[in-house]
């Protein structure tokens, strides 16, 4: 983790005390939030935040980090952000990165085509053209997700 979090402060809540979001236009992957780097610093700053999510994913033989909870249809891993849900290699790219994701760029599981793998070094940049080419071209059939990168999806279950 990151050294030297700054603690939330009054100014970057709202009267519900959810985080105030800093960027116009961080909505983005179906309907997701995709909060900032600024906006998962603070997020990240309480421990119990940075435990239940760093703390729900477990590295599998191929060395993804699969995402233990909740998934989206689409077979990515779905976290609780503020209130609101998130896709989880999302987050994992802005973390390692430290930076905001640019408004025109799609997080792609090119290297390991598993949706429910947030190994950030798993995860590359590209166009959403690009990132639909990866299912149809690349790989030949639909991405697996979830543990065991089975269909199904469920944690636990293969």
């Amino acid at each position: 983790m990151h050294v030297g979090l700054q603690q939330p402060s009054p100014k970057n809540r709202d009267a519900s005390d959810k985080i105030v979001c800093s960027l116009p236009g961080h909505i983005r992957g179906g309907g997701a939030l995709t909060p900032t780097f600024e906006e998962l610093k603070l997020w990240f700053s309480n421990p119990d935040n940075a435990r239940k999510f760093f703390g729900n994913f477990e590295t599998d033989e191929n060395g993804c980090h699969l995402w233990k909870g909740p998934f989206w249809q689409s077979g990515h891993g779905r976290y609780v952000f503020d209130g609101t849900n998130t896709r989880t290699h999302r987050l994992r790219w802005i973390w390692e990165r430290g930076r905001d994701i640019p408004q025109d760029l799609c997080i792609r599981h090119l290297l390991c085509k598993n949706k429910g793998c947030g190994n950030p070094a798993h995860l590359i940049g590209g166009t959403w053209s690009e990132n639909n080419d990866d299912e149809k071209f690349i790989h030949g059939r639909p991405m697996a997700f979830g543990p065991g990168h089975d269909s199904g999806g469920e944690p636990g279950k293969r």
